[in-house]
């Protein structure tokens, strides 16, 4: 198995702004005002590598309610009832240039965060 970690940059976007920040994930950052709703998003490119393993989109921790994991505009399907980290097929889902999206959900008296790495992790086809 072979494991690629998403690192900076991610864009944020927050409680629907105009505009998107550009962050690190994992996103230890302390917000000074509350936010209810952030949308982490990252472009990539997948090798050809990529392209012929059985891939899986790992994201291992987070602070709120995961909402949503789209890549390239496709909803995946996730658990993550009272467990942290979640593991999504992403075989039939990649091209060659990705957009990941992953939306969270925060309380009111706590603010959502991607606090755990996202990364592929790729396996040969048996």
């Amino acid at each position: 198995m072979h494991q690629i970690f998403l690192r900076k940059p991610w864009s944020l976007l927050i409680d629907r702004a105009e505009h998107a920040v550009v962050v690190d994930v994992p996103d230890n950052q302390e917000r000074s005002v509350l936010c209810r709703t952030m949308v982490y998003s990252r472009r990539f490119n997948a090798t050809s590598a990529v392209m012929s393993a059985s891939a899986s989109l790992v994201v291992s921790d987070w602070h709120g309610e995961l909402i949503s994991i789209e890549v390239n505009g496709v909803p995946l399907q996730f658990t993550s009832k009272g467990q942290r980290g979640t593991t999504v097929d992403l075989d039939g889902v990649l091209s060659m240039h990705n957009h990941l999206r992953i939306t969270l959900e925060g309380s009111e008296e706590d603010s959502p965060r991607l606090t755990g790495s996202v990364s592929l992790q790729m396996r040969d086809p048996s």
